[in-house]
């Protein structure tokens, strides 16, 4: 982004402007910070403060004024003595101010020293015409100064082996990654990139929800059910249910609400994860555009879900629990993950066989049957199978439906397995017709518009 105004005054006035300003925003974010220590009951810290808005915006507008020296003074000797100069007398002030703050004060840390230095080549940014480069390094440099206390919190609080996980899967993506990507293996006509894509989008997703569960508080059962839905929608389902199975002081209609919110959740959540990995697998066989139609017809199953979710969490008042627990125990499931990878194998196979000696309308009993094992496998050998077969996006859609109906149906099964508690067992049907009549709005509009 160039300033060009015709007038030079104008353009030495704006530059003036646009360099303090630079320099103020990381100066308000320092200022923060100094007020901080001057609440302090340390005598010596309070005495010795960070610079604020001011003092950095002054600095950004320093080195404004050396570049813009640098740029209109036509003796080069005199620009080289004046430029030096200035160098040499703002290092000078910075050096009497480390020794007075780490000598006198006796206060560590070099992050302010750092972003002072950043402040002054802001501003020399400015001076060359480079504003909107400039502008963007401030916000970016505030932005990362902002959350230094919830960074701090999060590195006292994450355990080692959540730090390895974090690593691994890092390994896994940036290393793995680009052999599966650039290679692209095929063995037997079969994509082996897929699996890969697959392993890692659970494995991801097991990562930042163990996380958010982490950062948020077990103690929330809305975040148990959404963030579990993502990882693993029938363990969540097991886990809700008998966690509200063991609330003796609730009332039946309050078990009926918290099952029917908690388990739309998990539906939701489950939902928007296949959609997810649809889409990632979907774009580069059939575009963008039919990758967001597909993507647009599935988020039509979310309706009757969601209208539960807004009902229960913003209209009613949610009652005390106690004895919550959390079923994510490890940063990254591998074992979950690898499931998922055989169970794709298995169903692809089935799709397989299906679509070379059946018509292709048995691939929807395929899909719901594939559904109440793993939606997320299912989906995926359905776009392998339709990639084989040439499918058409909208019986595509159908079959990922069916999948989706299949996964929605099978939360009976596995919450019948922890609770025989006849308020839960039918809370769980009625929001499992819910949601399956949910799956027949995108029906619906597939039969109206074909």
């Amino acid at each position: 982004m160039v300033i060009q105004m015709g007038n030079p005054v104008i353009e030495y006035i704006i530059r003036i402007l646009m360099a303090f300003l630079v320099g103020a925003l990381i100066g308000l974010e320092r200022e923060r910070t100094r007020l901080h220590y001057l609440r302090s009951s340390d005598v010596e810290k309070r005495a010795f403060t960070l610079p604020g808005l001011r003092s950095f915006g002054l600095l950004s507008l320093y080195g404004m004024l050396i570049a813009y020296i640098q740029q209109n003074v036509p003796d080069p000797y005199v620009k080289s003595i004046v430029v030096i100069f200035m160098i040499i007398m703002i290092y000078s002030i910075f050096a009497i101010y480390i020794y007075r703050r780490t000598v006198m004060a006796r206060t560590t840390g070099i992050t302010t020293y750092i972003v002072m230095s950043i402040s002054i080549l802001l501003g020399f940014l400015v001076g060359l015409d480079r504003l909107l480069e400039a502008i963007a390094t401030s916000i970016l440099i505030t932005l990362i100064l902002a959350i230094k206390p919830s960074i701090s919190r999060f590195v006292k609080e994450i355990t080692y082996n959540e730090l390895l996980s974090g690593l691994e899967l890092g390994l896994l993506v940036f290393v793995l990654g680009p052999f599966f990507f650039l290679l692209q293996p095929v063995i037997y006509g079969i994509d082996l990139s897929k699996f890969y894509i697959l392993f890692v989008i659970i494995l991801a997703l097991s990562y930042i929800s163990y996380i958010a569960v982490r950062v948020k508080g077990s103690e929330a059962l809305k975040y148990i059910a959404f963030l579990g839905g993502l990882v693993n929608s029938e363990a969540a389902s097991s886990n809700i249910a008998s966690i509200i199975s063991r609330q003796k002081r609730l009332e039946e209609k309050d078990k009926d609400r918290l099952l029917r919110i908690n388990l739309s959740l998990i539906l939701i959540a489950m939902i928007i994860r296949n959609i997810i990995i649809t889409l990632i697998l979907v774009l580069p066989l059939y575009g963008i555009i039919d990758s967001f139609k597909i993507a647009g017809l599935l988020m039509l199953s979310l309706t009757i879900p969601i209208l539960i979710v807004v009902n229960g969490l913003f209209l009613v008042r949610e009652p005390y629990l106690e004895n919550i627990s959390v079923m994510i125990k490890n940063p990254l499931s591998y074992s979950t993950a690898f499931k998922v990878v055989i169970a794709y194998s298995v169903i692809f196979i089935i799709s397989i066989v299906t679509s070379m000696f059946l018509p292709p309308e048995f691939l929807v009993l395929v899909a719901f049957i594939g559904g109440l094992v793993n939606a997320g496998a299912t989906i995926l050998s359905l776009i392998t199978v339709s990639q084989l077969e040439s499918f058409g996006i909208y019986f595509l859609t159908i079959l990922i439906i069916m999948a989706n109906i299949g996964a929605s149906t099978n939360k009976l099964i596995f919450i019948r397995m922890v609770s025989r508690e006849k308020t839960i067992i039918l809370s769980t049907v009625k929001t499992i017709i819910y949601a399956i009549l949910s799956n027949t709005i995108p029906l619906a509009v597939l039969l109206i518009t074909t």
